[in-house]
């Protein structure tokens, strides 16, 4: 039979391409973060950014209030030697009662200064003596009752405690893009509170 001059020829098999075993290993790489999970970590980071800025700024007041008392501590001293070449010997008690001033207003500003370094980074212990500072400082009366007020209130509340934990520490790494804009009223309400801080110590350094 003859062959039809229409038929196709035999289809040709196509080489099969085996893979290199010498070839170096491809690597694909996957991200560490899905993109559901960082819209996820930016839902959550935007619920409590407020409240991880307002607990920075109480942690900034404390780094400043630490240092004025820091300095009070030092200016403390040298009043008491003034007071000691001026009088002689002051007694006992009130010897004590004077070089124990200075060492509870130093103590008391390197407190405040770590302290405010936990509020400033958000670490665990800070959380604790936040709410310790702001306990004594209801007594300082006026403007160190209506700082630690307000300290307590942002520590003591859920999403005060929620900024402290691991969990939101790991949604602040997922979303180093997010930015909490601070308004203008904050900023002069800072600036207020900041001069009086430095009016009161100021006040008490020359009485």
């Amino acid at each position: 039979m003859n062959e039809d001059p229409i038929a196709s020829p035999d289809p040709v098999s196509k080489p099969e391409f085996k893979e290199n075993p010498f070839a170096a290993p491809r690597v694909v790489a996957e991200p560490l973060v899905s993109v559901d999970g960082v819209q996820a970590a930016e839902c959550v980071r935007f619920e409590y950014i407020k409240r991880e800025a307002s607990v920075k700024s109480i942690g900034t007041l404390y780094y400043l209030a630490g240092s004025l008392l820091g300095l009070y501590s030092i200016f403390t001293v040298y009043a008491l030697m003034g007071l000691l070449k001026q009088f002689g010997d002051l007694g006992a008690v009130q010897s004590v009662f004077f070089f124990m001033l200075p060492v509870f207003i130093g103590g008391a500003s390197v407190f405040l200064l770590v302290t405010a370094y936990g509020l400033r980074r958000l670490l665990a212990y800070s959380r604790v003596t936040g709410i310790l500072c702001s306990l004594f400082g209801l007594f300082v009366l006026p403007l160190g009752t209506i700082v630690s007020a307000y300290s307590l209130y942002l520590l003591l509340g859920a999403k005060g405690k929620f900024v402290f934990e691991p969990e939101y520490k790991a949604v602040v790494a997922a979303t180093p893009h997010v930015r909490y804009q601070t308004p203008l009223i904050v900023w002069i309400i800072f600036v207020l509170i900041v001069l009086l801080m430095v009016l009161w110590i100021a006040f008490g350094l020359s009485s």
